[in-house]
């Protein structure tokens, strides 16, 4: 990496991203580097699709709902609770067994589901703040942000291949415009027209400048092609050269090869005369 070229950091740092302000589905937030590097999906936390509790608990109380358990749940958990205590101790019948557990399950279905959605908020909220120690969080939901990281995937293969003397600026450039895009918004979705006009900008020049790359090792590929036929040219015309100086020098060799195996062909040819009746 040549110097003043490197990586910079934009001033200041971006705020904390909480888990309310992002999207739910973490599958869709990505993690940019501080430095030059590969740009990693946020892995599925408690803020990411339901796991296995949320299924646990769907099969047991029933589907997902945003109502808040209230008095109401604790009089069901408190009157199964006494109703199943009764039929326990008076060998009830039953269905009074049934009715109690019953209560008790619908008492609290409320207080679970909120008990895991606040395991599953301090879970993301866990996982935010170990990502950014570790970068920028970017919420690739949008389209302009996706195009964007596209752009930047794009160049870094293009750049991987042999061809030009820049591919290690324009891996710094084009990291330093996803890092400025991430601390700007702060690992949020664009909020409107001009955000997304920020990051497009990038996703262009991002583009531009993998055109010009892929134009240079095209030209590199040419050049290699050119260089190694003349090269071929010019081992053919060495070849030639010497090949016939060679037979020039040994035309006259009474000694060499061609000389004797004539001498003997003309021998052999002679007595094969003389010997015909």
């Amino acid at each position: 990496m040549e110097p003043g070229f490197a990586t910079e950091q934009p001033a200041g740092e971006p705020p904390a991203v909480s888990a309310t302000r992002v999207s739910h589905d973490a599958r869709r937030l990505v993690v940019v580097p501080r430095e030059v590097g590969p740009i990693v999906p946020l892995e599925p936390g408690a803020s990411g699709p339901k796991d296995e509790l949320d299924a646990l608990v769907d099969d047991v109380f029933g589907p997902s709902t945003d109502e808040r358990p209230g008095p109401f749940d604790l009089l069901l958990v408190g009157a199964g609770a006494v109703l199943l205590a009764w039929a326990v101790l008076t060998g009830a019948a039953a269905w009074v067994v049934v009715v109690a557990v019953a209560a008790m399950v619908l008492g609290l279905a409320l207080p679970a589901r909120s008990l895991v959605r606040r395991y599953r908020g301090v879970a993301a909220s866990r996982q935010l703040q170990a990502a950014q120690r570790r970068g920028y969080v970017l919420d690739a939901t949008a389209a302009s942000t996706a195009e964007l990281l596209r752009a930047h995937e794009t160049l870094g293969e293009v750049a991987a291949l042999p061809g030009s003397v820049y591919s290690g600026r324009a891996l710094d450039a084009a990291h330093l415009a996803v890092v400025e895009v991430a601390t700007l918004l702060a690992g949020a979705p664009p909020d409107g027209p001009t955000q997304d006009g920020y990051v497009a900008k990038r996703t262009a020049a991002i583009a531009a400048l993998t055109r010009q790359l892929a134009a240079a090792r095209v030209r590199w590929l040419d050049d290699q092609a050119a260089g190694a036929a003349a090269e071929a040219e010019r081992r053919q015309r060495w070849v030639a050269a010497v090949t016939q100086a060679r037979d020039e020098l040994q035309a006259e060799d009474r000694f060499g090869s061609l000389a004797q195996l004539d001498r003997l062909t003309t021998r052999l040819t002679r007595e094969a005369g003389d010997g015909e009746p």
